[in-house]
């Protein structure tokens, strides 16, 4: 058990490698509150880079926080106390041009703080934490954890530009993942009527009828081409079938997976079918709050998606899992 100065965090010890240390309590400062983790979601970006050695040894991480906040500094509301609030990672300058236009993913200046939540407690500017992002009551942490996952799949589905068209155009989401699967939560509640999921994890499948009752689930690419595939798996695989038939003449390809290595494309077949490729990356405050007004209304039915929890000593094991495919929804650390 940590001492009354310290508190508990997970660190990078290296490739694949996490361990449980205690640190020094940090002060509180100015403008700051001190909030005691509730529950923080593992993104599957964080076991792919961690168990690729892409983040350094020593990194606290873990973005996915939901946290009560028992202290307020100097200069802090003190009203703060006691609420509940998810406290997001896109932390930006606010400054830049990208920044004033909205789109705090491309910020030049600052892009990438956030508290570590794999943690005891944290410690936070009260600025950086929008009113709309304190939980409302009988909204449980464990499903408000899923708020930064639901706003990068809300960015995806306005990224990919169909929004603007008919929502009876064929659409696909490629791996089931807790991404993927928000994609499609996403797809169907904004109204399309023709949404594919590809999964080829057999044993999801129960769970993806339960959250995703309006789509089609297959285990196979079809055959049959659509107008907007949502990548998803990151999947040599989905992406050449894609480009070489998956995707009809004239269609989209909206990047959403993170690879383990750098993939390839056919560039000619790409050319000649008149495709189109965009990215989308993590979320803009704008995302998260449309993401919000989703899953507290909603929290019920997307809570369900968190299918195992963990205490912070057993972490590892949880990474070790989902490298290996064991979790069939999202694990949610609770310290």
């Amino acid at each position: 058990m940590n001492r009354p100065d310290t508190v508990r965090t997970v660190r990078i010890a290296g490739p694949g490698a996490l361990e449980l240390t205690e640190v020094p309590r940090p002060v509180l400062g100015v403008g700051e509150l001190r909030a005691r983790v509730e529950a923080c979601g593992i993104c599957g970006s964080d076991g792919m880079f961690a168990g690729l050695g892409r983040i350094p040894a020593t990194t606290p991480f873990g973005h996915e926080v939901v946290a009560e906040v028992v202290e307020t500094g100097p200069g802090t509301d003190p009203q703060w106390q006691g609420r509940r609030a998810v406290l997001l990672p896109f932390g930006s300058c606010g400054t830049c041009v990208q920044c004033r236009q909205g789109e705090e993913t491309r910020c030049t200046g600052g892009f990438g703080n956030y508290a570590a939540g794999f943690a005891d407690e944290v410690v936070v500017q009260a600025a950086a934490v929008p009113d709309w992002c304190v939980v409302p009551d009988g909204v449980s942490s464990t499903a408000a954890s899923l708020l930064e996952p639901l706003a990068v799949a809300v960015r995806a589905v306005h990224k990919s530009e169909v929004l603007r068209e008919e929502r009876s155009l064929p659409v696909q989401v490629a791996g089931a993942g807790p991404i993927g699967l928000l994609v499609a939560y996403v797809l169907l509640r904004f109204g399309f009527s023709r949404v594919t999921v590809v999964e080829r994890n057999e044993g999801k499948t129960s769970l993806l009828r339960e959250l995703l009752p309006g789509a089609r689930i297959l285990t196979s690419l079809p055959e049959e081409p659509v107008h907007c595939l949502f990548e998803c798996a990151g999947a040599q695989p989905v992406l050449d079938h894609a480009v070489t038939q998956g995707v009809e003449r004239g269609g989209r390809i909206c990047l959403v997976a993170a690879y383990k290595a750098a993939p390839t494309l056919d560039a000619l077949q790409f050319m000649a079918r008149e495709l189109t490729m965009i990215g989308s990356f993590s979320a803009t405050l704008a995302d998260a709050e449309s993401a919000s007004r989703i899953l507290f209304a909603e929290a019920d039915v997307l809570q369900s998606l968190v299918t195992d929890t963990v205490p912070l000593e057993d972490v590892q094991g949880a990474f070790d899992r989902l490298r290996a495919g064991g979790l069939l929804g999202k694990c949610v650390v609770r310290p």
